[in-house]
């Protein structure tokens, strides 16, 4: 029962209700931005955007044609192209955005099955993040993971090395119950299924981080995509109490690197995130989003934030992991003054260092993939 329940609800609601509707006071998706050197490069959808110091408007790069994901790491522009005639996802590089090479090939098996889709992390010596979005990830030796680290051969071809370490105490996946059937998300760990449709990735020169926003959480991986650490905002939402996903707020707005090399935060009060479910009771059913109580859903969640409006900023020092207080910025609210400001409380750099905020508006189209 309970994982037709994950299959047949969770996943179909969540791959096309807007992040904000997965609890009113959750921010919209995070712009994904890095930084190359004191330039700023954004992933917008179809394209990269850079922001320098002499066009601090920003210049547009189009990706290529059949691009199903792309980044900015390490220093250069990374693009997925989707092959559908020969099931394969072709990955490339460029210094520039310009000149594309190729750097690797993955192909799917002829098992009768829907191609999949993947979202791709280039790593070092020719690894890469690989995590599914349209199949229940991958088999690694008769264990399911959503994400594995992939290496290419001499012929460019890419092969599982092993599936994607998140510091876990239990599975993410679930394995089927049949060999027929895929496997589901472990209820657990409902907070980590953005991974699946929406990861975040946190790019910083010697590792990257995936930012679980819903929780607090940033894991950190290595260069050759091995587990580091987890460090959570928040000393009294870890692993354990995350599993009970109805008793916590939304605990983190947004989070970006910085020039430094470190991580801005912004989050909710640890009393907001922690107890105001307690004070204001709601659960984020599809009848509570969608149905006929979402009036009523949307009244708790503006009392919940009027109680605690307040924005806290940290920084993540990422040699150390420490979290530490970090002075508000100049020109951003202090405060959650509304549902919809806390629903478009996305922010990145420009490239002089300041805060570019409110990214984009609530009534504008969400940028991204």
């Amino acid at each position: 029962m309970l994982r037709a329940f994950l299959r047949f609800w969770i996943f179909p609601c969540l791959l096309i209700v807007p992040a904000s509707l997965l609890g009113q006071l959750a921010p919209r998706p995070r712009v994904e931005m890095a930084w190359d050197l004191d330039r700023v490069v954004v992933t917008e959808k179809g394209a990269f955007k850079i922001y320098s110091r002499d066009k601090p408007d920003g210049v547009s790069i189009p990706c290529p044609r059949s691009t199903i994901d792309h980044r900015f790491a390490a220093g250069e522009f990374w693009v997925a192209q989707e092959d559908v005639a020969n099931r394969r996802v072709l990955i490339s590089r460029s210094r520039t955005g310009n000149d594309w090479e190729h750097d690797a090939t993955w192909t799917y098996p002829d098992d009768g099955r829907e191609m999949g889709r993947l979202f791709i992390y280039p790593l070092i010596e020719g690894r890469f993040i690989l995590i599914e979005r349209k199949r229940m990830g991958f088999s690694v030796d008769g264990t399911p993971f959503l994400a594995v680290v992939a290496k290419t051969d001499e012929k460019k071809d890419l092969k599982i090395a092993h599936g994607l370490d998140l510091g876990l105490k239990e599975p993410l996946i679930l394995r089927a119950s049949t060999p027929t059937e895929e496997g589901t998300f472990n209820p657990r760990y409902l907070w980590a299924v953005p991974l699946h449709f929406a990861p975040c990735f946190l790019s910083l020169p010697d590792s990257v981080f995936l930012f679980f926003g819903r929780v607090g959480a940033f894991v950190e991986l290595t260069p050759r995509g091995k587990y580091r650490r987890t460090v959570w905002l928040h000393p009294g939402l870890d692993e354990k109490r995350a599993a009970d996903f109805n008793s916590y707020d939304w605990a983190t707005l947004c989070a970006q690197p910085t020039s430094e090399g470190n991580i801005l935060i912004a989050a909710r009060r640890p009393d907001a995130v922690l107890n105001g479910r307690k004070r204001f009771p709601r659960t984020y059913s599809k009848d509570a989003l969608m149905g006929p109580n979402a009036a009523a859903t949307r009244e708790l969640d503006k009392k919940a934030l009027a109680d605690d409006p307040v924005v806290e900023w940290w920084t993540l020092n990422t040699e150390t992991g420490q979290f530490s207080p970090a002075a508000p910025p100049n020109k951003v609210p202090r405060t959650l003054e509304s549902v919809e400001r806390a629903q478009q409380f996305v922010f990145r750099f420009d490239p002089f260092g300041n805060l570019v905020f409110p990214y984009w508006n609530v009534t504008e189209k969400e940028p991204g993939h």
